[in-house]
């Protein structure tokens, strides 16, 4: 199982906080869909119609505690929260993707 503080060098990001090692068992990247476990995750992808930055305060207050961001953040909002800041949060996802389908001989098409 992956951890948290893993995903810094999976994901080519840069660890900002780390209050406490968690396992990534869930990926979040829809607000409105969100599980929220200990292993939750949300990646706060930017597009042309959204921007999943501005839902972080609201994942938090669900309970989510790990986020993959791309901008700046004031970080003592998010007390005892994890976070990578990342250049892509999208190319993130998929870097931990290819990561996880490593772990298994199966052809992926």
């Amino acid at each position: 199982m992956i951890q948290f503080s893993q995903l810094e060098k999976i994901t080519n990001g840069k660890l900002l906080q780390l209050s406490k090692e968690r396992p990534v068992v869930t990926l979040l990247t829809d607000s409105r869909k969100a599980v929220v476990s200990e292993g939750s995750i949300f990646f706060a992808i930017k597009g042309i119609r959204h921007d999943g930055h501005q839902h972080l305060r609201d994942l938090y207050s669900m309970g989510v505690r790990q986020f993959i961001i791309e901008e700046e953040i004031d970080l003592k909002l998010f007390h005892g929260a994890n976070f990578i800041s990342v250049y892509s949060s999208l190319n993130a996802l998929q870097k931990l993707a290819t990561h996880h389908r490593k772990n298994f001989s199966l052809p992926v098409t």
